[in-house]
């Protein structure tokens, strides 16, 4: 299982070792998976939100687009979202235990595929 280290961390992909996301914020009370990113202007660059536990996103009420990632308990990567975009629903991802929301474009710049495996630095 993907270990927490307190409210905020960095995560990284373990076959590059490249950082994926520099501080990310953890969301793991009903409350604060709920409320997510709604009601923020933008997710600054390096920055992310976990939602733990989570298998399916929405983005009514959103602002702007993100990029999201799914993953298993352990950690693996099954399912990559460019640019999910504002008042969308996301699909149910049945193997996702959680899900890594970061700034739209995010994604294009790291080296991260499905079937990697992220974990705490």
């Amino acid at each position: 299982m993907l270990k927490m280290k307190g409210d905020t961390m960095k995560l990284i992909t373990a076959r590059t070792r490249e950082v994926v996301v520099e501080n990310l914020k953890i969301a793991k009370t009903p409350f604060s998976r709920m409320r997510g990113l709604l009601f923020t202007d933008q997710l600054l660059p390096g920055h992310g939100l976990w939602l733990v536990p989570c298998d399916s996103i929405h983005s009514l009420g959103m602002r702007y687009a993100i990029d999201v990632i799914y993953l298993t308990k352990a950690g693996q990567v099954v399912k990559l979202t460019h640019h999910f975009q504002r008042n969308r629903l996301g699909p149910v991802v049945w193997n996702a235990y959680s899900v890594v929301e970061l700034p739209a474009g995010s994604l294009e710049k790291i080296d991260l595929k499905v079937g990697d495996t992220l974990q705490p630095s």
